[in-house]
């Protein structure tokens, strides 16, 4: 008798194998794939509560935009959920980043220029007065039912699934140039019954979707937090009076009172090809010293405050 760990048994395995994977079709491959990542993210999260991130992003400020671009009138309420999850999973990644909820519940609709594309000059010039280092914009781009045949011959079957396109853009601050322009798409499977349901009334929820969804933001929130870790510590001045300027920073990004900081003026607004324009940075007008903190905030000496219009950028003196 053949063992059960014979040479035959083995190549008779490695036969069946793909023929399995074959007859299983997409749906097969797609769960594969699925219970691949959980695995990946679960052993991401236990990497991460043993070694905690370094805070890369700590002081640094964002505001979350979410926009439902493919679906009129935004019925999943993708705007309010985009701002929650997305600003969770965010909080994991980059370790200190704040949040201004305010200027995110005030700002329904980013600016856009006439091209249709975000208008970065426009969201600069308001984050440098509010103290928002990037606005980070959510688009659900398409929300759609599909199906497609698998398997063949006593394995026929048919596939139906959910499919989700989410698009992530974040604009800095101190430019007003997109550094991140994302797009992801995910697909939850579904029933039969579910689909017909789902054709029947073009009632798509919130929940429906969801599990695409939170699998597309969590790439998304990796290669967002990657960029903003990667962006080189600045400030903005929020206002200038009395020998003294006022900064969109505080202790939680590093600063404490004696620190100098370089100040420097706003740049000449430089115009792109398609329309859009950007901030460089303007001259240095001198340095300032760090008088007073608050966590989120602080107050320098600067004798040319004068000079400083509500925007200037402030960085660390080497």
């Amino acid at each position: 008798m053949q063992s059960a760990s014979s040479p035959r048994s083995r190549w008779l395995t490695l036969l069946l194998l793909p023929l399995l994977a074959w007859a299983g079709g997409p749906t097969a491959c797609t769960a594969f794939k699925n219970s691949a990542a959980e695995v990946v993210e679960a052993s991401r999260e236990a990497l991460g509560k043993a070694a905690p991130g370094t805070g890369a992003a700590a002081g640094k400020k964002a505001a979350l935009i979410g926009v439902d671009a493919g679906v009129s009138g935004d019925p999943l309420g993708f705007s309010t959920y985009y701002r929650q999850q997305f600003q969770g999973l965010l909080q994991k990644e980059c370790a200190g980043l704040r949040f201004d909820a305010a200027l995110a519940a005030d700002l329904k609709a980013p600016p856009r220029i006439a091209a249709g594309l975000l208008d970065g000059y426009a969201m600069a010039l308001l984050g440098r007065r509010q103290g928002v280092d990037f606005f980070l914009v959510g688009s659900l781009m398409d929300v759609r039912l599909e199906q497609e045949r698998t398997g063949f011959w006593l394995w026929k079957d048919m596939r139906y699934w959910i499919r989700a396109v989410v698009r992530v853009e974040v604009v800095d601050s101190a430019t007003g140039a997109k550094i991140v322009d994302d797009r992801q798409a995910d697909q939850t499977e579904i029933d039969g019954l579910k689909y017909e349901e789902l054709q029947r009334t073009q009632a798509m929820r919130l929940p429906d979707v969801q599990p695409a969804l939170d699998r597309v933001l969590r790439k998304s929130a990796r290669l967002v937090c990657k960029a903003l870790r990667e962006r080189p510590w600045q400030a903005f001045v929020v206002a200038a009076e009395g020998g003294a300027i006022v900064l969109s920073a505080g202790s939680d990004a590093g600063l404490a009172p004696g620190r100098v900081l370089e100040v420097f003026g706003l740049g000449a607004a430089m115009v792109g090809k398609d329309g859009q324009r950007f901030i460089p940075v303007g001259e240095k007008l001198g340095e300032a010293v760090v008088s007073a903190v608050s966590r989120d905030g602080a107050h320098a000496a600067f004798e040319r405050w004068e000079l400083v219009k509500n925007g200037g950028t402030v960085r660390m003196k080497r």
